[in-house]
């Protein structure tokens, strides 16, 4: 029994040490076609209505919203459904933080359009929006 586990290990460990099968990125953006960094993310194209604006610091903040409509972005389905409530953060990239901050004052009620993606924590991204 500790001949196979100890073959086992010593096939685990070959298997995650062999050259050419670890990749390493730059971090330079720059991946060709069909590397598993150029895979697109999934969003979903959506309209909603503000429920609250939630004032995490001085910099961010979140919105309580309800879906009035969900649409596929990418990846085949919307990630989402009308009638869903979430909260969004807004995307962190500069782009995207000087758009969003307008919402930071919105008030309960507002309509807007955009769109959402997960996060990387399971959490939800609002990548656009435009008040309606």
């Amino acid at each position: 029994m500790n001949r196979m586990f100890g073959l086992l290990f010593v096939l685990l460990l070959h298997g995650c040490s062999c050259p050419g099968t670890r990749t390493e990125s730059t971090g330079s953006g720059d991946h060709p076609a069909g590397s598993p960094a150029a895979v697109q993310q999934s969003f979903s194209y959506i309209e909603g209505i503000i429920d609250s604006v939630i004032i995490v610091d001085e910099e961010h903040f979140q919105l309580a919203i309800t879906l009035v409509s969900a649409r596929a972005g990418s990846g085949g389905e919307s990630l989402a459904e009308q009638g869903t409530q979430l909260r969004v953060a807004p995307a962190t990239t500069d782009d995207a933080r000087a758009k969003l901050s307008r919402f930071r004052s919105a008030r309960r009620g507002d309509k807007f359009s955009g769109s959402i993606a997960r996060s990387a924590d399971g959490g939800w991204l609002l990548l656009d929006a435009e008040p309606r």
